[in-house]
């Protein structure tokens, strides 16, 4: 059987901060807003946007702030964290983001 369904949905305010440690491979879905995300382990950190995914290690602590929007009262972040197991890993190939937040650059 393969698994994609959420096994967390959030929706975090401006600002709001989400931490976990999963005991499994994961995926941050993006599904809007802009968020920052660091992963323990990992010497970069990654700004990720609607549609953007990113595959986590298990047993990393995973870090999530929503972005504040510059000019705006809010910019609201909604995201799914879905398991990863060794048969839906191949539903979820090509989909991991790569670029480091250093390497992007965003309009402010």
């Amino acid at each position: 059987m393969q698994t994609t369904e959420p096994i967390t949905q959030l929706h975090l305010a401006a600002g709001a901060v989400y931490a976990v440690t999963s005991e499994e491979m994961i995926c941050v879905c993006i599904r809007s807003g802009l968020v920052w995300v660091t992963v323990e382990a990992d010497t970069n950190d990654y700004w990720l946007r609607a549609g953007d995914h990113l595959h986590v290690p298990k047993s990393r602590l995973l870090v999530i702030e929503a972005d504040v929007a510059r000019g705006h009262d809010r910019n609201d972040c909604q995201l799914d964290l879905i398991r990863i197991d060794q048969h839906s890993t191949a539903l979820l190939t090509g989909l991991t983001l790569t670029q480091p937040h250093s390497a992007l650059s965003l309009a402010v």
